[in-house]
């Protein structure tokens, strides 16, 4: 089991809102002005926006200490160390379409053999995009531009 410090992590998620980890930094720059404006003027998703897809690890009622040693001993396992972040409802790792697919399947059977408790799912870009405008999404894996 991996050794976490859920007090340090717990620390960062009351400063931030977020604990983030993995070896290398995410491309995820977070939403912008500039990148709300020309969603909303374009009616298509900003560059890095588009390429961007999250796996989403729900926590449901699960967020302990011993489940985020599970998790980071799941994370630990995987070949690559992708950019994540997590706060007590749930944990994010960034990733791209064409890794999207097999490494859901890896982790689908990660999530059984490391014990962590979550619900795993899926989604394409920020929420954000999808509540500012709904009918340019079919769900929140597919977004119809206009």
């Amino acid at each position: 089991m991996e050794r976490v410090n859920f007090q340090a992590i717990n620390l960062a998620i009351g400063l931030i809102g977020w604990y983030p980890f993995g070896s290398r930094p995410s491309f995820c720059q977070g939403r912008n002005k500039d990148q709300l404006k020309y969603y909303q003027q374009k009616n298509q998703l900003p560059q890095a926006c588009n390429n961007c897809y999250k796996i989403l690890f729900f926590w449901q009622d699960n967020y302990n200490k011993e489940n985020l040693s599970n998790f980071f001993s799941m994370f630990n396992s995987l070949p690559e160390q992708l950019p994540g972040k997590l706060n007590q409802s749930l944990a994010i790792l960034y990733t791209n379409q064409t890794d999207l697919k097999p490494l859901l399947s890896e982790l689908e059977q990660k999530i059984i053999s490391f014990n962590v408790k979550c619900q795993l799912d899926w989604r394409r870009a920020c929420k954000k995009y999808q509540d500012i405008s709904p009918h340019l999404w079919q769900d929140d894996k597919t977004f119809l531009p206009i």
